[in-house]
């Protein structure tokens, strides 16, 4: 789940020779922070911008069913402590209300001259997710943590899904990246 913090993460990789060497150090770091890894692959990706890390998630509560999350990301998400909560689905104006309820959403307003966040870009992905859990039973929680935004718009940089494991709800192990 934290990939970074085994070694498993590559950026800048410009070439083939490149992806190789990053591909070598990565499975070397892994195996050496994760006793038994089993690495089955890699996920090679466009490389985002130097936009605000945002997490969004859900998760399906067996009394109230899917709930949201949307917080501050990336390494910052347990440190800022900074999260708001809805039953989903919602809709346009319930994500933006989300958004604004954060502390974290004056960095997304662009502090002392940057350029402010695309939040529509925010309110579309949380809008999906919520789509997609409410949907789908079988989804027990999908965890999007970062999600890179800036002026131009936002990209899922890393994705978690879990399903349930049977009709009473119970979550299968998680199932990795995709």
């Amino acid at each position: 789940v934290h990939k970074s913090d085994a070694g498993g993460v590559r950026l800048g990789i410009r070439d083939r020779d490149a992806l190789v060497a990053g591909y070598r150090s990565l499975r070397a770091a892994v195996e050496a922070a994760v006793e038994g890894a089993d690495i089955q692959g890699v996920v090679v990706q466009r490389m985002c911008g130097d936009g605000k890390e945002v997490m969004m998630g859900a998760k399906r509560d067996p009394v109230f069913g899917p709930c949201l999350i949307i917080g501050a990301g990336g390494v910052y998400t347990e440190v800022l402590n900074d999260y708001a909560f809805r039953l989903a689905p919602v809709g346009g104006a319930e994500a933006v209300e989300m958004i604004e309820s954060l502390r974290y959403a004056k960095v997304l307003a662009g502090p002392r001259g940057e350029p402010a966040c695309d939040l529509a870009s925010l309110v579309d992905i949380l809008m999906k997710m919520s789509a997609l859990v409410a949907a789908h039973q079988e989804i027990w929680e999908i965890d999007l943590n970062p999600v890179s935004v800036d002026e131009h718009g936002a990209m899922v940089v890393d994705a978690r899904i879990i399903l349930c494991d049977d009709a009473a709800g119970s979550p299968r192990p998680p199932l990795g990246a995709f």
